[in-house]
């Protein structure tokens, strides 16, 4: 079975999606941003009127994905805030200024998460060396990896996309994003051997 995640970031975009038959949400605040950390009372909201799992996107601000001390220890707030809220799961991702993930945060965020489901978002698409960081996801305890595949699209990132399934195997979920379409998202399933699937609205399998 395919599982369809759709990123939304406004209550009846959620609802809609759920009406879709997706299989789990991913909820943020200002997606013309990439994605933010949603305002805690809609999160709420959500939760209680959706019967899918519900991931809450956690990023302090818009920009890079370095995190100053500041911004850590906020980020390390907000997972504990929408854990609070009834997420499922955690959605984020931080860098180093050389673009290489930054492992010391991360394993501080995945423990914050306490057990949640970890997504290392599309910050992926920006750092060298994929294969060697997918090995450090997977060591910090990411349960997931949001990623194009180093392409503007999932669709251009296929073949990279599919190095790394077949690299992660059961260890951690690799989940395709990033303009991805009705039209082409088996195709793209069944190229890369993906059994997940993210998108910002409706796919139609």
């Amino acid at each position: 079975m395919i599982l369809r995640e759709i990123c939304v970031d406004n209550v009846p975009a959620a609802e809609e999606a759920a009406r879709g038959g997706v299989e789990r949400v991913e909820y943020c605040s200002r997606l013309d941003q990439d994605g933010l950390t949603p305002d805690l009372g809609q999160l709420r909201l959500v939760v209680q009127r959706l019967d899918v799992p519900i991931f809450a996107m956690v990023r302090p601000r818009a920009g890079d994905f370095t995190a100053s001390s500041a911004e850590l220890d906020q980020m390390l707030q907000s997972i504990e805030a929408v854990r609070g809220a009834g997420a499922q799961g955690i959605v984020l991702g931080v860098l180093q200024s050389d673009g290489s993930i930054d492992r010391v945060q991360l394993q501080r965020l995945v423990q914050a998460a306490d057990g949640l489901p970890v997504t290392f978002h599309r910050a992926f698409d920006s750092i060298p060396n994929p294969q060697e960081s997918l090995e450090t996801l997977i060591e910090c305890g990411v349960t997931r990896l949001l990623t194009s595949g180093d392409g503007a699209s999932a669709w251009e990132g296929r073949e990279l996309l599919r190095e790394l399934v077949v690299q992660a195997g059961s260890r951690l979920v690799m989940m395709p994003g990033g303009g991805v379409r009705s039209e082409h998202v088996r195709e793209l399933l069944d190229f890369t051997g993906a059994q997940e699937i993210h998108s910002s609205r409706l796919l139609d399998l």
